[in-house]
């Protein structure tokens, strides 16, 4: 009856153990993951940012080199002028358009590193964290089993008399 009693403690604190564990561990862990995918999915977003304004960059690029031919055969008619300010316009476009592409990508390299010097380590933390709560969980669950041991050979010495 003693080693049922004792079996059944044991048995008591791993549950007690393994509830702390996911209440506290895992959930913290799981606030973690969950921050670290939120700050993935912004990074995720400004990247396409980044990429539809390089687009747009390249588009107006392109537009300025039309332009530019068109104003160079226009040379010398009564579209000229025209031709002209229509290479101006583009050539607005381009700079505006190279300005946005440099701040987007100027800003997502900042978020790059940041999350490279913060969620990155922070997420190390975390998991650093659970294994440690889980080797100590299992070390105590180890020793409560080990203290149990000796009652538990009692009873195959008592069965055997």
């Amino acid at each position: 009856r003693r080693v049922h009693g004792k079996l059944a403690r044991v048995s008591e604190r791993a549950q007690a153990l393994y509830e702390e564990q996911a209440r506290a561990g895992i959930s913290k862990f799981a606030d973690e993951l969950s921050e670290y995918e939120r700050f993935l999915s912004a990074v995720k977003s400004a990247l396409a940012d980044r990429a539809r304004s390089h687009s747009a960059w390249a588009h107006a690029c392109a537009e300025l080199e039309k332009r530019e031919a068109a104003a160079a055969k226009a040379a010398g008619t009564p579209k000229a002028d025209k031709a002209t300010a229509a290479v101006g316009e583009a050539q607005v476009l381009v700079s505006t358009t190279k300005t946005a592409f440099e701040t987007i990508s100027e800003r997502t390299r900042g978020e790059l590193t940041r999350f490279e010097g913060e969620k990155i380590l922070d997420l190390q933390d975390a998991l650093a964290r659970l294994v440690d709560s889980f080797a100590h969980c299992e070390a105590e669950l180890a020793n409560a089993w080990q203290d149990l041991m000796p009652d538990v050979q009692r009873l195959g010495v008592e069965a055997d008399s």
